[in-house]
């Protein structure tokens, strides 16, 4: 009899997961977890949607991260979660910074991966790919959609 995978519920800890699919094997890469007080975040979203899923606080803890993918020796990230980050702001807390160590438990270094793709331009998305004024992967490809890139692009035109 196969054991039933579990995917998590509400209130569990965020974990380092992976699933293989013949030959490609994609790790969840934990960073940290952001805090947010849902009528902030969501405001157009109904209470009864999310509160079932809030602490006894009224926060909604969201796990932050980023997608190893490995297939046939090479190695992508998809996203690069918060950075290093502790701090209160508008929405709510942020504790994160660890994808790094997580990276490493797993036996990638940061000069392993070949992409780094970057979904979209948010904090929780893009927040290792430089750190102290470099790339934090080194040898890998950096992609960006390019509708994602186009507003920052001509915003740098003027400078």
């Amino acid at each position: 009899m196969r054991a039933t995978p579990t995917i998590g519920r509400p209130g569990d800890r965020a974990a380092v997961r992976s699933l293989t699919l013949d030959d490609v094997v994609a790790t969840y890469v934990v960073d940290g977890v952001v805090a947010v007080r849902p009528e902030t975040f969501f405001p157009e979203t109904p209470r009864d949607s999310w509160e079932h899923l809030c602490t006894p606080g009224g926060e909604l803890l969201m796990s932050v991260g980023g997608l190893l993918v490995q297939i046939a020796g090479t190695t992508v990230l998809i996203d690069a979660g918060v950075g290093m980050m502790t701090a209160s702001l508008t929405f709510g807390r942020v504790d994160s910074g660890s994808m790094l160590d997580v990276l490493n438990t797993l036996g990638v270094r940061p000069e392993d991966p070949d992409v780094l793709a970057i979904t979209h331009l948010h904090f929780d998305h893009a927040g290792w790919a430089f750190a102290s004024n470099a790339k934090t992967f080194p040898n890998a490809r950096y992609a960006l959609a390019a509708q994602e890139w186009t507003p920052h692009a001509a915003a740098h035109l003027d400078e």
